[in-house]
């Protein structure tokens, strides 16, 4: 990722095959990561969305406690900083990685921090986080498309995060979903598809459970 970083862009590509993820990748912009081959998933029982098994394609087996993939992931402060733009990921694709363990999958993007812009991501499967799988924050101007999590975590976690903070100069948003995004978890406290809105303008300061939401 550095490299390519460093000559100006590109694509990292990879192989199918079984990657161990001891510590967070950092993607850079202009530097897209993609499998060469699509998810490979193993079917059974009666339903098969909800009882699969990925078998084949890029699987990135996380360590436990251990992030995958994070950017601007900590939480900042308003007022934004006016060249707030410059901070973001910007130009990339993600496509064809599964993900399996570890605690968050997808981290990009913080309280009054731009995330991922000017993106797409797609054709993503994760399974088995222990903390919000995929938190999405600050984006702009993506495209979201065929995104999987199978969850077992028993509680406020798991799933799909959509979330913005509300200022006069960063106002996320400006994005699709194509094809599908589908959550599944064995436990009814478990999050499925969640979309957060909240900040200055709103009345209410961070994510919660209260106004502003």
């Amino acid at each position: 990722i550095a490299s390519a970083s460093a000559a100006g862009g590109g694509t990292v590509w990879l192989r199918a095959g079984t990657y161990a993820i001891t510590e967070t990748i950092r993607p850079m912009s202009n530097v897209s990561i993609i499998g060469l081959v699509q998810p490979i998933l193993a079917f059974t029982g009666y339903v098969p969305d909800a009882q699969n098994t990925p078998i084949g394609g890029v699987i990135f087996n996380v360590s436990a406690g251990v992030t995958a993939m994070a950017f601007n992931e900590v939480d900042g402060t308003f007022p934004v900083d006016v060249n707030l733009a410059t901070t973001a990921l910007a130009n990339i694709t993600l496509k064809n990685l599964i993900f399996v363990g570890g605690a968050k999958h997808i981290d990009f993007g913080a309280y009054a921090r731009l995330g991922i812009t000017y993106s797409r991501i797609e054709e993503i499967h994760s399974y088995n986080s222990s903390d919000e799988a995929l938190s999405f924050d600050g984006f702009q101007h993506c495209v979201f498309k065929n995104i999987y999590v199978s969850s077992s975590v028993n509680g406020y976690k798991g799933g799909i995060y959509f979330r913005c903070s509300l200022d006069s100069r960063l106002l996320p948003g400006n994005s699709t979903i194509e094809g599908e995004i589908y959550t599944y978890t064995t436990h009814r406290l478990s999050r499925s598809i969640v979309f957060e809105c909240n900040g200055p303008l709103s009345g209410a300061g961070g994510y919660n459970n209260t106004g502003g939401q």
